[in-house]
């Protein structure tokens, strides 16, 4: 392979990879539904781990286009979703397509500058879930302690990831993504009140970003403060 093809190839899985990041315009709408069926395992493995028996209000955080939002409801119609998002595209898209849920005054969805304070008071949440957004976060336990601020006593963190074993095999994950295994994340909360109250591990076969079929394990990691 010759130096430009080297450099094309780089530059490609680099757009790749700031798509998955904070995916942007009509490429970004189409990585937002790429995204919404390669991850709807890991998103309802979340959901199936919520408890959302007494749950008046859950926060998302990296919702994308928020295509699974019906799976949320169907789980539990009383509640209060709010997503927040990076991406203004993800944003507009979210909102067209969970109309229904804004017009009912069940979800909103909030733009933000993703820096590691959240643009919430404190207290207001029963339960925060993210979904493959670890990888881009530029302070984990920074971030990790601000949405405790906003949890209610008693809430928890679901995160839900891939795990560093798988995805370092995938080719654009050298442009701006820190991978994690789950005993990465047990160790940063080592020092800290926060604890992974369970873990649960999953493998699924998926297509990858760059359309090969591999098998995916994650994590989906509940987090709560030590009592």
């Amino acid at each position: 392979m010759s130096i430009d093809e080297i450099n094309d190839k780089n530059e490609t899985l680099a757009k790749i990879a700031a798509q998955l990041s904070c995916p942007d315009r009509e490429e970004g709408i189409a990585m937002g539904e790429m995204m919404d069926e390669t991850n709807i395992g890991m998103t309802l493995a979340t959901l199936d781990n919520l408890s959302l028996g007494q749950v008046n209000s859950v926060l998302e955080i990296g919702h994308g286009n928020a295509g699974h939002l019906k799976l949320l409801f169907d789980r539990s119609n009383d509640l209060h979703y709010t997503g927040i998002e990076i991406s203004e595209t993800m944003s507009l898209q979210a909102k067209q397509i969970n109309k229904d849920f804004i017009t009912k005054q069940k979800a909103e969805f909030v733009l933000y500058n993703g820096g590691n304070v959240l643009p919430f008071d404190d207290g207001i949440f029963d339960r925060v879930f993210t979904v493959n957004t670890l990888y881009f976060w530029e302070a984990p336990l920074a971030f990790i302690t601000d949405v405790f601020r906003v949890l209610r006593p008693g809430g928890s963190l679901l995160l839900t990831f891939a795990h560093k074993d798988f995805m370092e095999k995938l080719p654009f994950v050298k442009f701006g993504f820190r991978l994690y295994n789950p005993n990465d994340i047990a160790d940063l909360l080592k020092s800290t009140d926060f604890s992974i109250a369970e873990a649960k591990e999953h493998a699924e076969e998926v297509k990858s970003k760059t359309g090969e079929l591999v098998v995916r394990q994650f994590s989906v990691l509940t987090i709560r403060r030590k009592v």
